[in-house]
């Protein structure tokens, strides 16, 4: 039996797998964000803003002075663009992630989402 064929021979055969850099260890998934994490969205004092990821781009931009914006990052044509989508609360997360979704289907058919509000 070599060592590849016992599970708990891998630490022998490459080593100390601890020792590893953190940015080649595997990833943990990333978790979407809940109600609660919205409301108690803060921005540390001494910064400009504070970035809540959601997923597929969406993210809630908490400021200093306690505004609360959501947004859509996204790429068309090799540019990064970013799409204000509203505050929160008044735009919930389910009404945010649904104003996302709409802004991809846009974008899918060619439409630039950014250029629709400006």
């Amino acid at each position: 039996m070599s060592s590849f064929d016992s599970p708990g021979k891998l630490g022998d055969y490459f080593g100390d797998l601890s020792a590893v850099p953190q940015r080649c260890q595997p990833k943990v998934p990333h978790m979407p964000l809940t109600d609660a994490t919205c409301k108690n969205a803060r921005c540390p004092e001494g910064k400009a803003r504070e970035r809540y990821a959601d997923s597929g781009g969406l993210y809630l931009e908490a400021l200093p002075a306690g505004g609360k914006h959501w947004r859509w990052k996204y790429r068309i044509g090799g540019k990064e663009k970013r799409l204000a989508i509203g505050t929160y609360p008044a735009v919930t997360l389910a009404q945010a992630r649904q104003a996302r979704d709409d802004a991809r289907k846009k974008l899918l058919e060619g439409v630039d989402c950014w250029s629709m509000w400006t």
